[in-house]
């Protein structure tokens, strides 16, 4: 039997053509202007194509699309670099892969093979030096460095896509039960990359660092709230809902924004139409906001 969630997505694709598809329009609110303050990195969240849809980057209120290589018949999720000069995906082809560099200023893209071909794009050094990319088969971070194309340092984490902190010293892994188990579950841990040592955080998924390490946000196994939790016990701990209005779950990523005040998640608005619709959740203020219908387009990273 199809679930409401299943019938809208059909009807998306019945109804969605490649001219529906627009630039976000990005409009300033009280207290919050993107447009102005950072640069955002937006993907296509769902539409099967022969062709891989370009990327779109937003900075100073304007947008400029960056199409992937159409020789990949898949690409990871885009990373944003922190100096917001690079855009860097991962391609699949010939069950190799492949890591693209795309130059923002000049839309030049440059390859580097990499080992395997179970990678993903985690996140990049800060200095914007080097790429990490997260090799589920081996379980490791690898970092490629962009000035010789080749693979540096190596950290063994355990888990599913696990996400690392700012400074690299730790990273928070996701252990789930089998897909047939009675009561499945999912939980969090906190990994210390140095010595090994794993420590229980909570039932969750899907987490995100702030820019300086201290809070985490993850949203709960059912995907309804949003948990957030300070490590050095500054902040107490709290959570909000994330859920649309047909009680779907969120689709995130959790994005911090570079300042830490805002935490921006998606989610489904059904009534509105089959749309992906980004909000901004104000850590200070404790209020949530809705950032604009931006049809099938997802903000992935923003600096």
């Amino acid at each position: 039997m199809f679930k409401a969630s299943t019938l809208f997505v059909l009807m998306a694709l019945l109804s969605f053509s490649k001219s529906d598809f627009q630039h976000p329009d990005l409009k300033p609110l009280e207290g919050l202007t993107l447009e102005n303050r950072w640069t955002l990195l937006l993907d296509h969240w769902f539409l099967p194509k022969p062709e891989p849809s370009p990327f779109v980057l937003v900075k100073d209120g304007k947008s400029q699309e960056f199409p992937a290589a159409t020789k990949y018949s898949k690409v990871s999720q885009p990373r944003l670099s922190p100096d917001a000069r690079s855009i860097a995906y991962v391609g699949l082809y010939d069950q190799s892969s492949q890591l693209a560099v795309i130059d923002t200023a000049t839309g030049k893209t440059t390859f580097l093979d990499v080992p395997g071909k179970d990678n993903e794009v985690a996140t990049w050094a800060p200095d914007s030096s080097e790429v990490v990319i997260f090799n589920s088969e081996s379980q490791e971070f690898r970092f490629i460095n962009l000035d010789h194309g080749t693979v540096g340092r190596q950290i063994h984490v355990p888990g599913i896509w696990p996400t690392l902190s700012p400074n690299m010293k730790q990273a928070i892994i996701e252990e789930r039960s089998g897909a047939l188990a009675e009561k499945p579950w999912v939980k969090l841990f906190l990994f210390d990359v140095v010595t090994g040592a794993k420590r229980y955080l909570d039932d969750g998924q899907d987490a995100a660092w702030s820019p300086d390490g201290d809070l985490i946000a993850y949203l709960d196994p059912k995907g309804k709230r949003c948990i957030i939790v300070s490590l050095s016990g500054r902040t107490h701990k709290f959570s909000f809902r994330t859920s649309g209005l047909l009680d779907s779950p969120s689709e995130s990523p959790l994005i911090f924004s570079p300042d830490g005040r805002f935490l921006l998640f998606h989610r489904e608005d059904g009534p509105k139409g089959y749309y992906h619709n980004p909000y901004a959740y104000d850590l200070q203020r404790k209020q949530r906001k809705f950032l604009g219908a931006f049809g099938l387009l997802e903000i992935v990273d923003m600096k």
